[in-house]
């Protein structure tokens, strides 16, 4: 019946429709903006809209396109995977004319090209970088970093989770099978997250391990390339619950363990969509109870709050959406205001996928809580390929500071803005102070982590490199990346120095 009743108002708001170009703008709306937020047509520039992203679109329709085949040169197995997954049609969903329609509309409307913004920027001063290279080998391809609470940890695609010993010669902790991209303790157990495969993949090989007194433990396998990992008590019964975000591909989820005896344990679907990055336990509506705050970042982008109601039972509410062109890639849940109600940043970036450019809407964003949950945008910073954020006080004077690394920067420039800083210089006017340093260029920062790793009162920072280039990178950059063999960049605090 819903589907009737949606399909009459389709057709009936179509027939009202007295032109051309406002049937085109509805067909628009109702077919490529039912599943996630509408992009505008000026979002992109025409040349990306017709070979890149209008192909992708017409084969979700079952419309091809300029003979694109989304799933050239894929395993049997992928294949089947995605079949299964329904993501493309083997019908046309709608007729060819008015695809034509559709195509015609967004092309009129796209610009020739776009521009993105260049931050003033400023040196940074309050760090003080040393370049890392934690083994023999050239170039770890770090892919986690964290810290422990003496110690940067370093996790990288060859299944090593490390910590930075000597100069060249790491600890190693832990050897998996694949990626390490996430990393926990809780009540003396280490708990470690492997993705199974980092490119887009419909297989189910990420695996979940802890290490009890130094002897790994396989607690689950078979997740859908799982990049997260929050563990934490949820229900306050004095052992830890697992929230696995797997980001998946065209299908993925959020899934809730629970252990229901000495290292097993239970699994339940909290969210059956894909793109799971990142989840942060916050209690949001002040019942005594911790809610789940869930970065979406695949496709229907935004932000998800569960709120748990009775014990590990939640209800899901969107609390913000993003358009799919933005890229989401991180987000923090912080007291901005000092008001006692949690507030969102996040960074918006990615630039891997079918429209690589400079975007002007790539930044940072300060999203401020009106103490029930409702969300505004107050404050953005454009930053190129914004990838990781990170947000303390790093100066200690009272308010939060942020360190944003840019795994797309403008190369060819800003290079240096594949880090920014951002000093708070007046928290109620939104006032930031941009700064980068020249050795910015050394790595291409994939990963971030803050700590006092020598001991003397103030928070430190780690940028872990990831070197390989998606999309299109100056030679000299990758030359210089190659040589050297860098995994990790050190930015020293002199706050207390």
């Amino acid at each position: 019946m819903r589907f009737l009743a949606i399909f009459a108002f389709c057709v009936a708001t179509l027939a009202s429709c007295s032109t051309e170009e406002e049937r085109a703008a509805v067909l628009f709306e109702n077919h490529c903006g039912s599943c996630h937020l509408l992009p505008h047509p000026t979002d992109l520039p025409k040349a990306i809209w017709r070979e890149k992203v209008l192909p992708e679109m017409a084969a979700r329709m079952g419309i091809v396109e300029n003979g694109y085949n989304p799933v050239k040169g894929l395993s049997k197995l992928e294949k089947a995977a995605i079949a299964q997954a329904h993501a493309y049609p083997e019908k046309p969903i709608l007729p060819k004319k008015d695809w034509e329609l559709i195509k015609n509309y967004i092309l009129n409307l796209a610009p020739d090209s776009l521009s993105a913004k260049v931050a003033n920027i400023g040196p940074l001063t309050q760090f003080s970088p040393k370049t890392v290279v934690l083994g023999e080998r050239v170039g770890s391809f770090i892919s986690y970093l964290g810290f422990d609470g003496k110690r940067f940890l370093a996790g990288d695609v060859s299944g090593h989770l490390m910590a930075e010993g000597r100069p060249g010669e790491p600890e190693v902790i832990f050897t998996g099978a694949s990626t390490i991209v996430d990393f926990a303790e809780q009540n003396g157990r280490s708990y470690i997250t492997e993705i199974g495969e980092m490119p887009p993949t419909e297989q189910v090989l990420g695996r979940l391990t802890v290490l009890e007194n130094g002897q790994p433990i396989l607690i689950q396998d078979s997740l859908h390339r799982p990049v997260n990992a929050l563990v934490e008590d949820l229900d306050g019964d004095g052992k830890p619950e697992i929230v696995v975000c797997e980001y998946g591909n065209y299908t993925g989820r959020l899934t809730l363990l629970k252990e229901v005896a000495s290292n097993r344990f239970e699994r339940k679907t909290l969210l059956n969509l894909p793109g799971a990055l990142r989840t942060e336990a916050r209690d949001m509506d002040g019942d005594g109870k911790l809610d789940l705050v869930v970065l979406m970042a695949q496709g229907d982008e935004g932000v998800f709050i569960l709120f748990q109601k009775n014990s590990l039972q939640f209800d899901a509410e969107r609390v913000l959406r993003f358009s799919p062109v933005w890229g989401t890639s991180w987000m923090e849940v912080v007291d901005y205001e000092g008001d006692g109600d949690m507030d969102i940043v996040t960074v918006q970036g990615d630039n891997a996928d079918f429209s690589f450019m400079n975007k002007p809407y790539h930044g940072l964003r300060i999203f401020i809580n009106d103490g029930r949950n409702h969300f505004t945008e107050n404050y953005f910073k454009p930053i190129c390929g914004a990838t990781r954020l990170l947000a303390q006080d790093f100066d200690q004077d009272g308010d939060l500071d942020f360190a944003v690394t840019a795994y797309f920067p403008d190369y060819l420039g800003s290079p240096t803005q594949s880090f920014v800083y951002l000093e708070n210089r007046a928290a109620d006017k939104f006032e930031f102070a941009a700064q980068t340093f020249p050795e910015a260029v050394a790595g291409r920062w994939l990963v971030m982590a803050a700590g006092d790793a020598d001991g003397d009162g103030d928070v430190d920072l780690a940028l872990g490199t990831f070197p390989h280039s998606p999309t299109p990178t100056p030679q000299k950059f990758v030359t210089d990346w190659q040589k050297t063999g860098i995994d990790l960049m050190i930015l020293k605090n002199q706050l207390k120095h």
